[in-house]
């Protein structure tokens, strides 16, 4: 949980950034798994999720974030090449921490124990009343 309202918006906006950019990587990958150039921009995104989560405290979302790597290591250094199944269990991996970083920005902290879904969490608070 990331108690800190700033944290959580900017691990919000990141996460997501870092989620997408992984997603359209492997559908990509797909077609050209030996496209060293997308591998090395999923390993980075990847590489980038896990340290946020790190340094968050975040250890159920570090944790996936980091045998993402690990696989998208492999197959960029030649250790492992990318097949269909490999590129199918990287996009299993991939949902998993999507879910568990959907459940790290959910989780009501100090500040919105009222909230009870994700858009009342990150809903920006109205203007007050001009008087």
């Amino acid at each position: 949980m990331i108690e800190d309202a700033k944290l959580r918006e900017l691990f919000k906006v990141e996460s997501e950034e870092h989620l997408q950019q992984l997603d359209d990587a492997l559908l990509l990958l797909e077609k050209n798994p030996a496209d060293q150039n997308l591998l090395e921009e999923a390993f980075r995104e990847a590489h980038s999720m896990k340290g946020a989560a790190r340094m968050l405290g975040l250890a159920a979302v570090q944790a996936p974030a980091h045998r993402l790597e690990d696989e998208l290591n492999a197959a960029r250094r030649g250790i492992q090449a990318l097949d269909a199944s490999r590129i199918e269990r990287m996009s299993i991996q991939l949902a998993e921490l999507r879910r568990l970083t959907f459940e790290a920005l959910a989780a009501p902290g100090p500040i919105h124990r009222a909230a009870t879904t994700p858009q009342r969490i990150f809903a920006k608070p109205a203007a007050a009343p001009r008087t």
